[in-house]
Protein backbone atom coordinates (compact mmCIF):
# COMPACT_ATOMS: atom_id res chain seq x y z
CA UNK A 1 0.00 0.00 0.00
CA UNK A 2 1.20 3.63 -1.13
CA UNK A 3 2.99 5.21 2.35
CA UNK A 4 0.33 7.90 3.72
CA UNK A 5 2.14 9.12 7.12
CA UNK A 6 -1.09 11.76 7.58
CA UNK A 7 -3.85 8.50 7.59
CA UNK A 8 -3.85 9.23 11.70
CA UNK A 9 -6.96 7.23 11.80
CA UNK A 10 -5.00 4.19 11.33
CA UNK A 11 -7.24 1.66 12.56
CA UNK A 12 -10.30 2.53 10.74
CA UNK A 13 -8.53 2.52 7.34
CA UNK A 14 -7.00 -1.53 8.32
CA UNK A 15 -10.09 -2.35 9.56
CA UNK A 16 -13.55 -2.85 8.16
CA UNK A 17 -13.71 0.20 5.38
CA UNK A 18 -10.76 -1.87 3.15
CA UNK A 19 -11.40 -4.86 4.10
CA UNK A 20 -14.27 -5.32 1.26
CA UNK A 21 -17.03 -4.13 2.74
CA UNK A 22 -18.35 -2.78 -0.18
CA UNK A 23 -20.84 -4.92 -2.77
CA UNK A 24 -19.56 -6.73 -5.48
CA UNK A 25 -21.45 -5.97 -7.98
CA UNK A 26 -22.96 -2.60 -9.42
CA UNK A 27 -26.31 -4.09 -8.99
CA UNK A 28 -25.59 -4.20 -5.19
CA UNK A 29 -23.97 -0.95 -4.80
CA UNK A 30 -27.30 0.46 -5.48
CA UNK A 31 -29.32 -0.75 -3.45
CA UNK A 32 -26.62 -1.10 0.00
CA UNK A 33 -25.14 1.26 2.02
CA UNK A 34 -23.70 4.37 -0.33
CA UNK A 35 -20.96 4.93 1.77
CA UNK A 36 -17.14 4.83 -0.67
CA UNK A 37 -14.37 5.58 1.80
CA UNK A 38 -13.57 7.81 4.25
CA UNK A 39 -11.79 11.66 4.92
CA UNK A 40 -8.22 10.61 5.77
CA UNK A 41 -7.00 14.15 6.48
CA UNK A 42 -8.69 17.59 6.52
CA UNK A 43 -7.87 21.08 7.52
CA UNK A 44 -10.59 23.54 8.78
CA UNK A 45 -12.52 24.31 6.65
CA UNK A 46 -13.88 21.45 4.61
CA UNK A 47 -17.32 20.53 4.17
CA UNK A 48 -19.36 17.53 2.94
CA UNK A 49 -22.95 18.16 1.63
CA UNK A 50 -25.03 15.25 0.39
CA UNK A 51 -27.42 15.98 -2.55
CA UNK A 52 -31.52 17.08 -1.93
CA UNK A 53 -30.94 19.95 -0.61
CA UNK A 54 -29.28 18.21 2.51
CA UNK A 55 -26.96 20.42 4.94
CA UNK A 56 -23.96 20.89 4.52
CA UNK A 57 -21.61 19.61 7.43
CA UNK A 58 -17.81 19.90 8.61
CA UNK A 59 -15.57 17.10 8.25
CA UNK A 60 -13.39 15.52 10.40
CA UNK A 61 -10.69 12.49 9.98
CA UNK A 62 -13.21 9.01 10.13
CA UNK A 63 -15.66 10.48 8.57
CA UNK A 64 -17.72 8.12 6.13
CA UNK A 65 -17.89 9.52 2.49
CA UNK A 66 -20.82 8.98 0.30
CA UNK A 67 -21.60 8.97 -3.15
CA UNK A 68 -22.90 11.87 -4.87
CA UNK A 69 -21.43 13.97 -1.96
CA UNK A 70 -19.94 17.25 -2.55
CA UNK A 71 -16.38 18.38 -0.74
CA UNK A 72 -16.19 22.07 -0.53
CA UNK A 73 -13.17 23.88 1.08
CA UNK A 74 -13.02 27.34 2.02
CA UNK A 75 -9.59 29.22 1.25
CA UNK A 76 -7.55 27.81 3.70
CA UNK A 77 -9.19 24.28 3.65
CA UNK A 78 -8.11 20.87 2.74
CA UNK A 79 -9.55 17.47 2.60
CA UNK A 80 -8.00 13.97 1.79
CA UNK A 81 -10.80 11.08 0.62
CA UNK A 82 -9.48 7.88 0.63
CA UNK A 83 -12.01 5.40 -0.95
CA UNK A 84 -11.91 1.77 -0.45
CA UNK A 85 -10.29 0.57 -3.66
CA UNK A 86 -6.97 2.89 -1.90
CA UNK A 87 -7.00 5.82 -4.74
CA UNK A 88 -6.77 9.38 -3.02
CA UNK A 89 -7.86 12.52 -3.96
CA UNK A 90 -6.82 15.90 -2.43
CA UNK A 91 -9.09 18.46 -2.46
CA UNK A 92 -7.24 21.97 -2.91
CA UNK A 93 -7.69 25.33 -1.32
CA UNK A 94 -11.04 26.96 -2.36
CA UNK A 95 -12.22 23.89 -4.46
CA UNK A 96 -15.01 21.75 -4.87
CA UNK A 97 -15.62 18.14 -5.74
CA UNK A 98 -18.33 15.89 -6.52
CA UNK A 99 -17.87 12.23 -5.76
CA UNK A 100 -20.14 11.37 -8.49
CA UNK A 101 -19.40 7.80 -9.33
CA UNK A 102 -17.66 4.80 -7.07
CA UNK A 103 -18.23 0.79 -7.55
CA UNK A 104 -15.70 -1.53 -6.54
CA UNK A 105 -15.57 -4.96 -6.69
CA UNK A 106 -12.67 -5.89 -4.28
CA UNK A 107 -12.42 -9.50 -4.87
CA UNK A 108 -11.42 -8.61 -8.42
CA UNK A 109 -10.18 -5.51 -8.07
CA UNK A 110 -12.05 -4.11 -10.36
CA UNK A 111 -14.59 -1.24 -10.91
CA UNK A 112 -15.17 2.85 -12.18
CA UNK A 113 -14.47 5.58 -10.27
CA UNK A 114 -15.90 9.25 -11.62
CA UNK A 115 -14.97 12.51 -10.19
CA UNK A 116 -16.49 16.38 -10.52
CA UNK A 117 -13.94 18.64 -10.31
CA UNK A 118 -16.40 21.96 -10.20
CA UNK A 119 -13.51 24.22 -9.36
CA UNK A 120 -10.06 24.91 -7.73
CA UNK A 121 -7.19 22.26 -7.69
CA UNK A 122 -7.30 18.66 -6.51
CA UNK A 123 -4.75 15.83 -6.77
CA UNK A 124 -5.03 12.17 -7.58
CA UNK A 125 -3.71 9.04 -6.64
CA UNK A 126 -4.37 5.81 -7.92
CA UNK A 127 -5.64 3.02 -6.37
CA UNK A 128 -6.65 -0.38 -7.52
CA UNK A 129 -9.48 0.37 -9.73
CA UNK A 130 -6.99 3.04 -11.55
CA UNK A 131 -4.74 -0.67 -12.23
CA UNK A 132 -7.06 -1.82 -14.70
CA UNK A 133 -9.60 1.01 -15.57
CA UNK A 134 -9.47 4.68 -16.12
CA UNK A 135 -10.34 7.05 -13.21
CA UNK A 136 -12.57 9.99 -15.02
CA UNK A 137 -12.65 13.52 -14.09
CA UNK A 138 -15.51 16.00 -14.88
CA UNK A 139 -14.08 19.47 -15.02
CA UNK A 140 -15.62 22.51 -16.29
CA UNK A 141 -13.50 23.04 -19.59
CA UNK A 142 -12.59 19.48 -20.49
CA UNK A 143 -13.40 15.63 -19.22
CA UNK A 144 -10.03 13.72 -17.77
CA UNK A 145 -9.09 10.09 -17.63
CA UNK A 146 -6.32 8.53 -16.10
CA UNK A 147 -5.21 5.03 -15.77
CA UNK A 148 -2.11 3.43 -13.35
CA UNK A 149 -1.43 7.10 -12.04
CA UNK A 150 -0.87 10.54 -10.20
CA UNK A 151 -1.75 13.57 -11.65
CA UNK A 152 -2.92 17.09 -10.55
CA UNK A 153 -5.49 19.09 -11.76
CA UNK A 154 -6.84 23.07 -11.66
CA UNK A 155 -9.40 24.72 -12.32
CA UNK A 156 -9.54 27.88 -11.18
CA UNK A 157 -12.34 30.45 -11.96
CA UNK A 158 -11.27 32.60 -14.69
CA UNK A 159 -8.17 31.11 -15.19
CA UNK A 160 -7.27 28.54 -17.59
CA UNK A 161 -7.04 25.02 -16.32
CA UNK A 162 -4.48 22.67 -15.86
CA UNK A 163 -3.59 18.79 -15.96
CA UNK A 164 -0.36 17.51 -15.01
CA UNK A 165 0.97 14.17 -15.14
CA UNK A 166 2.94 12.84 -12.65
CA UNK A 167 3.17 9.20 -13.06
CA UNK A 168 1.68 6.18 -14.43
CA UNK A 169 0.25 5.10 -17.72
CA UNK A 170 -1.51 7.89 -19.05
CA UNK A 171 -3.88 11.01 -18.72
CA UNK A 172 -5.86 12.01 -21.79
CA UNK A 173 -7.67 15.45 -21.86
CA UNK A 174 -10.74 15.70 -23.91
CA UNK A 175 -12.17 19.84 -24.70
CA UNK A 176 -15.24 20.88 -24.93
CA UNK A 177 -14.80 20.48 -28.98
CA UNK A 178 -13.84 16.94 -28.67
CA UNK A 179 -10.53 17.38 -29.34
CA UNK A 180 -8.20 15.03 -27.45
CA UNK A 181 -4.75 15.57 -26.23
CA UNK A 182 -3.09 12.55 -24.53
CA UNK A 183 0.31 12.37 -22.14
CA UNK A 184 2.52 9.25 -21.82
CA UNK A 185 5.20 11.47 -19.80
CA UNK A 186 5.45 12.46 -16.38
CA UNK A 187 6.34 15.56 -15.56
CA UNK A 188 3.89 16.99 -18.79
CA UNK A 189 0.86 19.16 -18.87
CA UNK A 190 -1.78 20.19 -21.03
CA UNK A 191 -3.78 23.43 -20.49
CA UNK A 192 -7.31 23.86 -21.25
CA UNK A 193 -8.92 27.82 -22.22
CA UNK A 194 -10.98 29.01 -19.67
CA UNK A 195 -13.27 29.88 -22.73
CA UNK A 196 -13.55 26.25 -23.34
CA UNK A 197 -10.84 26.62 -26.43
CA UNK A 198 -9.28 23.49 -27.23
CA UNK A 199 -6.41 22.03 -25.28
CA UNK A 200 -2.92 22.62 -26.05
CA UNK A 201 -0.30 20.42 -26.86
CA UNK A 202 1.64 18.62 -24.31
CA UNK A 203 4.35 20.54 -23.14
CA UNK A 204 6.87 20.00 -19.95
CA UNK A 205 5.70 21.68 -16.74
CA UNK A 206 7.70 24.57 -15.43
CA UNK A 207 9.00 24.85 -11.77
CA UNK A 208 6.86 27.91 -11.44
CA UNK A 209 3.62 26.38 -12.69
CA UNK A 210 4.50 23.31 -10.54
CA UNK A 211 5.19 25.85 -7.49
CA UNK A 212 1.70 27.23 -7.80
CA UNK A 213 -0.18 24.22 -7.64
CA UNK A 214 1.93 22.95 -4.35
CA UNK A 215 0.75 26.59 -3.30
CA UNK A 216 -2.88 24.96 -3.64
CA UNK A 217 -2.61 21.68 -1.80
CA UNK A 218 0.30 23.10 1.14
CA UNK A 219 -1.11 23.05 4.33
CA UNK A 220 -1.34 26.72 5.72
CA UNK A 221 -1.09 25.57 9.14
CA UNK A 222 1.21 22.64 9.48
CA UNK A 223 0.86 22.24 13.24
CA UNK A 224 -2.80 21.45 12.71
CA UNK A 225 -3.74 17.79 14.51
CA UNK A 226 -5.48 15.34 12.32
CA UNK A 227 -4.53 17.99 8.94
CA UNK A 228 -2.84 18.03 5.39
CA UNK A 229 0.85 17.41 5.65
CA UNK A 230 2.84 20.91 4.72
CA UNK A 231 4.74 19.22 1.61
CA UNK A 232 1.28 17.53 -0.03
CA UNK A 233 3.92 15.26 -2.66
CA UNK A 234 6.12 13.87 0.59
CA UNK A 235 3.75 10.59 1.31
CA UNK A 236 4.44 9.85 -2.40
CA UNK A 237 8.32 10.05 -1.80
CA UNK A 238 8.96 6.51 -2.38
CA UNK A 239 5.99 5.89 -4.52
CA UNK A 240 6.53 2.50 -6.79
CA UNK A 241 9.44 1.64 -4.78
CA UNK A 242 7.63 -1.23 -2.94
CA UNK A 243 3.70 -0.91 -3.87
CA UNK A 244 2.38 -3.61 -5.66
CA UNK A 245 0.81 -0.43 -7.97
CA UNK A 246 4.09 0.50 -9.40
CA UNK A 247 6.63 0.14 -12.84
CA UNK A 248 8.55 -3.06 -13.35
CA UNK A 249 11.81 -0.78 -11.87
CA UNK A 250 12.04 1.49 -8.90
CA UNK A 251 12.13 5.12 -9.17
CA UNK A 252 15.50 6.06 -10.33
CA UNK A 253 16.74 9.97 -9.05
CA UNK A 254 18.96 10.33 -12.64
CA UNK A 255 17.07 8.21 -15.02
CA UNK A 256 15.33 10.14 -17.47
CA UNK A 257 13.66 7.03 -18.46
CA UNK A 258 11.93 6.63 -14.97
CA UNK A 259 8.40 6.19 -15.12
CA UNK A 260 7.86 8.91 -12.01
CA UNK A 261 9.31 12.55 -11.97
CA UNK A 262 9.13 12.03 -7.98
CA UNK A 263 13.43 12.05 -6.94
CA UNK A 264 14.15 10.11 -3.64
CA UNK A 265 13.38 13.57 -1.29
CA UNK A 266 9.58 13.42 -2.70
CA UNK A 267 10.63 16.98 -4.70
CA UNK A 268 9.03 17.25 -8.53
CA UNK A 269 12.46 17.50 -10.55
CA UNK A 270 11.38 18.66 -13.92
CA UNK A 271 14.92 18.31 -15.80
CA UNK A 272 16.26 15.03 -14.79
CA UNK A 273 19.81 14.94 -12.99
CA UNK A 274 22.97 14.51 -15.41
Amino acid sequence: MIKREWLLGVGLLSGGMLSGSLPSTPAQAQNADPKIGAVGAVNTAAVGQLPGGAAAQTLFVGADVFQNQTVRTDAAGLAEIMFTDQSTITVGHGSEVVLDTFVYDPSNEIGQLAVGLSRGTMRFIGGRISKTTPVKINAPTATLTIRGGIGLFSFLPGQDGIAVFLYGDELTVTGSNGVVRTIRRPGFAVTIPANGGDPSEPFRVSDQQLVDLRGQLDNPNPAQQNGVPIDPLKPIQRFGSKDTFKPDTPLLTNDATSLSILNGTGIIDTVPSS
